[in-house]
């Protein structure tokens, strides 16, 4: 049986392990603070013992073993299984002791000797099939070191044999330079069983320490550089066998041993210090002659606590992500860094990436952990710090960790990237005129209004949506004149909307609803939708009997049919084989998901469902990654053939933008970034541009959003809060902006421009032309007065152009990639939804400081809040206060309340508290102010203000004139390029950066006229 000591007595602290080479003495403490010996622990008969008592005894007896501080490590036979090399203190001590028997010719011997053995150990490394015949050269070696050993020792010499006190000496070694192994296949125990110099220059000699005459201990302490230790590097050496001893591979050396009488086996958390490659080395072993010989080891003994060491006790990887070494290309401000993560076994890592940054894209280099982060190109010019969050593994079972590390040994980290901005050697992006070609005359038949419309998918016809005289509404479809009217639907639905032409030019994608749309609904502003399919025989404009189909959504199938579920903003690829939309159940709320598009006997079924947004990882720690389950999603749409998916989610607290997943890569772009709210798209066929509409400059929600902070509520609260701020006092509820894909929007900035044809007309709709330089609008009329609704006004259909534009090819359509689609989303019956949980969490700031989260209830009935304490992701604004939404019932009446206070380089508070009730009603009061400026917004509104046509501005120098705009609330002028710039009779156009060269005199008049623009002049100053 094996003694353990009391396991008090020992520190078992990774960070004390001991150092290579040899144990020096050591005692153990007990209670009444008198020093007794360690017994000695012979890791055979542990091994042995492992294998006789199971799989759970074995496990607890291991577990008591490590943590004593035994030599538990050492039992790894590494990557051969070899017992003879992985060995004990013991076996070491046996062959250098046969060297000092016989002096130096004796020296030569085990100088060959451990040749030898080095040599059967480096073929094993090389060659797996080598290992057996590598195992029994070093066991043959062992046993003729043990049998030499009985009564060699009495020829043997003491040192230190002067009286006085005992001398202490160190030996610091630094591992940077031990020549580590780095190859994966070795397992960091099998490191500390033997040292191996490779310098075939060096000469070393040993020193035993001994008790001197007079029972005094010397200690040898030497410092030792480590870049001269030559550790082996090889992946099949276990860090555990280099604990018990020096091994030379210089042929060139003599190794001494000298004499040496009695030496303590010491237990594994023993200090272990070797010098190699020096002029002298000290070493200190068990002497065998005082210990009872243990049976041979076997090398199954050995497997098994080998197998029981790296499975249950396997360390699991650190990250230590170091900012300052990261690196950045000034001329697109990529920054190249290293996750910073190591795994103290030398396991190899991997890394998946969490949550990247809204601000430009991540690739992580699995073999190394080297990142790239690239950021966008608006980002890039602006500078700031953005961040991403990285999960890595070492893909092995860590049973401490499983049981008390949340993580469960794989650590999740978040890696903040500041950017410097980098020079931009040209301006912003231009603005650019437009004008209308013409507005659409349709010849209708009497009773039908038009109140929408959308291209074919060919750009030659127009599908419109009309109210005919019965009052619902239909499908029909004329040319671009407005002629040819033929209604699709009518006679067989009841109300169609929401239209949509796939490629095939044959079908027609629509919703059929029970009545109107109400922000009353619970489940997301709208009442119950059933979506179809019209087909025609041969195309859209010459479809003699069109028939309809009904598609069947995974909520209408099974048990799914009785919960109170909604499928909204559902949309088909351009080829109808897979649909987005979102899903809004009753318990936990809006989820977007895809599923394939098959056609059944009688219609077509969703099936294959996955969900990809909200994507979060639920063991993360950060707020911000955690918000990722919490946001508000909804409204994605295929664009550019399919390309790409366009949607919306809450990126801030309660702050609505857009954003763009590529289908094909999975990346995630933010494209708006102001505080109020962005909505809907049509991104042109060649992906160059995006048309969306916006509250922006019309302070909406900016009261609510001033104050920046995780989305931790939004899920619950945006329903609520939008109900409030975009329903009520209003003339139109956006307005429309274009943005230049390439460029991007500025952080806070609006590198976009409205697109106002006439201030008292908003535009509601938008489709490309194939060529990307026309787009059919629609447009509704503003009402004379603010509207706590939709407004009911006449609609007008237009077909607006930018002249400056050249055409371009279409991106070309895509079919769906399963495989693709499988990265970007889950399958529906792994998603587990945040919402419908009674549940708190304390999540940590990117920087500092914590954000409590209680949730009690379900999406449409519940209590929610979040706490913050001195939260902050950057490390220069601090939040602290509470915020809340308690939805008293399925019907809307709720209550939002905040006390949140902005501290550092964003001062300033949000506080308030809003009642709201059904129809859209609202009491209460709201206030915000960020570094002095105070923010509006709905509540605080008494009238509505409206975005009006940028204002042109003109100046020359020369012959040359430049004429520029500024964007409402941007503050910087940009210059636009196609306008008309007129002197006298000559007229000509500004180019990419809004410059015209045209003959100018002291006097003349400039004028400047550009669609779009407020019309500008200027007289051109006399000398």
């Amino acid at each position: 049986m094996v003694e353990c000591p009391e396991p008090a007595a020992v520190n078992s602290d990774p960070s004390e392990e001991p150092a290579l080479g040899v144990p020096a003495t050591s005692t153990s403490t007990s209670p009444s603070g008198v020093g007794s010996p360690v017994p000695s622990v012979n890791v055979a008969q542990l091994g042995k013992r492992a294998a006789q008592v199971g799989g759970l005894a074995v496990a607890a007896y291991v577990m008591t073993a490590v943590a004593a501080g035994h030599g538990v490590a050492a039992a790894d036979t590494g990557m051969s299984g070899d017992a003879g090399n992985a060995g004990s203190v013991a076996s070491s001590a046996q062959r250098d002791t046969t060297a000092a028997r016989d002096g130096d010719a004796t020296s030569s011997s085990a100088k060959d000797r451990a040749d030898a053995a080095r040599s059967e150990r480096r073929k094993s490394d090389a060659d797996s099939a080598n290992s057996r015949e590598a195992d029994a050269s070093a066991s043959q070696d062992a046993n003729e070191a043990e049998a030499a050993t009985d009564g060699e020792f009495d020829d043997a010499s003491t040192i230190n044999t002067d009286d006085g006190p005992a001398e202490e000496s160190e030996t610091d070694v630094d591992p940077s330079d031990q020549g580590s192994s780095t190859d994966p296949g070795t397992d960091s125990a099998d490191m500390s069983t033997g040292v191996v110099d490779d310098d075939p220059t060096d000469t070393a000699t040993s020193a035993a320490v001994g008790p001197t005459d007079d029972g005094s201990a010397q200690e040898s302490e030497t410092d030792v550089d480590p870049s001269d230790q030559g550790l082996s590097t090889d992946p099949g050496i276990d860090s555990a066998d280099m604990s018990t001893g020096v091994v030379d591979d210089d042929p060139t050396d003599t190794v001494t041993v000298p004499d040496t009488e009695t030496i303590e086996l010491q237990p594994a958390s023993a200090a272990y210090v070797s010098t190699v490659g020096t002029a002298s080395s000290a070493a200190v072993g068990p002497s065998p002659a005082s210990l009872p010989h243990a049976p041979l080891q076997t090398a199954a003994d050995w497997t098994l606590l080998g197998w029981m060491r790296r499975t249950f006790f396997n360390r699991p990887p650190t990250v230590e992500y170091d900012i300052s070494l990261n690196a950045q290309d000034m001329s697109n401000g990529v920054i190249i860094g290293n996750i910073g993560a190591v795994d103290p076994d030398g396991d190899q890592l991997s890394y998946k990436l969490i949550a990247g940054s809204p601000y430009g894209t991540v690739v992580i280099d699995q073999l190394t952990g080297d990142f790239t982060f690239t950021p966008t190109l608006s980002f890039a010019r602006a500078g700031g710090t953005t961040a991403f969050t990285v999960r890595v593994s070492d893909n092995r079972f860590h049973l401490l960790s499983y049981l008390f590390s949340p993580d469960r040994g794989s650590p999740i980290a978040r890696i903040a990237v500041p950017v410097v901005s980098v020079a931009d050697p040209a301006s912003s992006p231009a603005l650019e005129a437009f004008e209308v070609e013409k507005v659409i005359e349709f010849e209708l038949p009497d009773g039908v209004k038009v109140t929408g419309a959308d291209l074919s998918p060919d750009g030659e016809q127009i599908i419109l949506e009309v109210e005919v005289a019965d009052g619902s509404t239909q499908i029909a479809v004329t040319n671009l004149d407005g002629g040819d009217y033929q209604c699709l639907s009518c006679g067989l639905v009841p109300n169609a909307t929401k239209i949509k032409a796939l490629y095939d030019n044959q079908r027609i994608w629509f919703a059929s609803t029970n009545g109107q749309q109400s922000a009353d609904d619970p489940l997301g502003g709208a009442g119950a939708i059933t979506y179809m399919v019209l087909e025609c025989g041969t195309s859209l404009h010459s479809c003699g009997q069109p028939t309809v189909k009904k598609v069947t959504f995974p909520s209408d199938r099974g048990l799914r049919r009785l919960l109170p579920t909604q499928n909204r903003e559902a949309k088909p690829d351009p080829y109808g084989e897979y649909v987005t939309w979102t899903e809004v159940s009753f318990f936990t709320g809006p989820r977007m998901s895809i599923a394939k598009l098959v056609p059944t006997d009688g219609g077509y079924e969703l099936v294959e469902q996955r969900v990809f947004s909200p994507q979060w990882y639920e063991d993360t720690n950060y707020a911000v990654d955690f918000a990722n389950a919490t946001r508000f999603y909804e409204g994605a749409s295929w664009n550019a053939g399919g390309r790409y998916l366009k949607y919306q989610t809450t990126s801030d607290g309660l702050n609505y933008d857009i954003y763009l997943l590529d289908t094909a890569t999975g990346e995630r772009r933010q494209l708006t970034t102001d505080l109020d709210y962005n909505e809907s798209g049509a991104m042109s066929p060649d992906g160059m541009s995006m048309y969306f509409s916006s509250a922006r400059g019309l302070d909406r929600m900016d009261v609510f959003t001033a104050l920046v902070r995780p989305s931790l509520l939004d899920v619950v609260a945006f329903p609520q809060i939008g109900r409030v701020s975009l329903w009520n006092n209003r003339r139109s509820m956006n307005e429309p902006w274009l943005m230049n894909l390439e460029a991007g929007q500025q952080v806070g900035g609006y590198s976009g421009q409205p697109i106002i044809i006439d201030p008292d007309w908003t535009i509601r709709g938008w489709s490309w032309f194939p060529d990307s330089t026309r787009a059919l609008i629609n447009e509704q009329q503003r009402p004379d007065t603010v509207t706590a609704g939709a407004p009911d006004t006449p609609w007008r259909i237009s077909i607006i152009s930018f002249p400056s534009r050249t055409a371009t090819t279409p991106l070309p359509p895509v079919h769906q990639d399963p495989e693709a689609i499988a990265t970007w989303s889950v399958p529906v019956k792994d998603y587990k939804p945040m919402i419908g949980r009674t549940e708190t969490r304390v999540l940590k700031g990117t920087h500092s400081g914590t954000a409590t989260l209680r949730y009690s209830g379900i999406f449409a009935l519940g209590t929610y809040s979040v706490t913050y304490k001195d939260y902050s992701d950057d490390g220069k604004t601090f939040i602290n206060g509470t915020e809340k939404v308690k939805i008293k019932n399925p019907m809307g009446n709720s209550v939002w309340s905040a006390d949140l206070t902005s501290t550092g380089e964003r001062t300033g508070y949000l506080t308030g508290k809003i009642n709201i009730g059904k129809s859209n009603e609202f009491s209460g009061e709201v206030s915000s102010e960020i570094n002095g400026v105070t923010y509006s917004g709905i509540p605080t509104q008494t009238d509505s203000p409206v975005i009006g046509q940028p204002q042109l501005a003109i100046s020359s120098s020369g012959d040359r004139v430049q004429v520029t705009a500024t964007v409402a609330e941007d503050g910087q002028p940009r210059p636009v390029r196609g306008v008309a710039v007129t002197v006298g009779s000559v007229t000509t156009t500004t180019d990419e950066q809004g410059y015209a060269q045209i003959a100018l005199s002291p006097g003349d008049t400039i004028t400047a006229v550009a669609g779009g623009f407020q019309t500008a002049s200027q007289q051109v100053p006399s000398l």
